[in-house]
């Protein structure tokens, strides 16, 4: 036996001949793998994103549509009372029924009614929007725009109370 003058005569080391087809194998699984999760994870946040953003989207919709409606609602249900001559703008019969109604619809921050000679009763919230209260105004040269606070069932006894007495009252 001479020289090997071949490429295929040349001889390769058994352990290269076992190893490196293995390592090939296992390298190309490895990678296949990782970019099939890859993909499969990107795939899942991308649904997921879709999913919170189309729920925000549907409660937002839904809070605007709440916001924009309910005075609408609260205009045709005053109409109906006053027809009905269950509204009387001037007195307390109508603070209560706008009471109820910023309360029960807490989006609105003043409800109220204003008569021909330019008056108006109300109710509306405070500027820190926590509590509620009634606000009067008579128009003319003596006119006025009064506060009132309001208790937790609707009455102005508790801003009138201090009035009466002359002075502040502690509890």
């Amino acid at each position: 036996m001479g020289v090997p003058n071949s490429r295929f005569e040349r001889k390769l080391p058994l352990q290269a001949l076992l190893v490196v087809p293995f390592l090939l194998q296992l390298a190309g699984t490895v990678g296949l793998i990782s970019y099939l999760s890859y993909r499969n994870s990107q795939r899942a946040v991308n649904h997921l994103a879709l999913e919170l953003r189309n729920e925000l989207t549907a409660r937002i919709q839904k809070e605007v549509s709440t916001y924009v409606e309910s005075p609408f609602v609260i205009n045709d249900l005053n109409a109906i009372a006053l027809r009905q001559g269950d509204l009387d703008p001037s007195g307390q019969q109508g603070e209560y029924l706008f009471w109820q109604q910023a309360r029960t619809l807490p989006v609105n921050n003043l409800i109220y009614c204003a008569v021909e000679d330019g008056s108006f009763m109300g109710v509306g919230r405070t500027d820190d929007g926590a509590n509620l209260r009634v606000i009067l105004s008579k128009a003319g040269p003596a006119g006025y725009f009064r506060y009132y606070g309001i208790s937790e069932m609707g009455d102005r006894s508790v801003s009138q109370a201090p009035c009466r007495s002359g002075g502040a009252l502690w509890r």
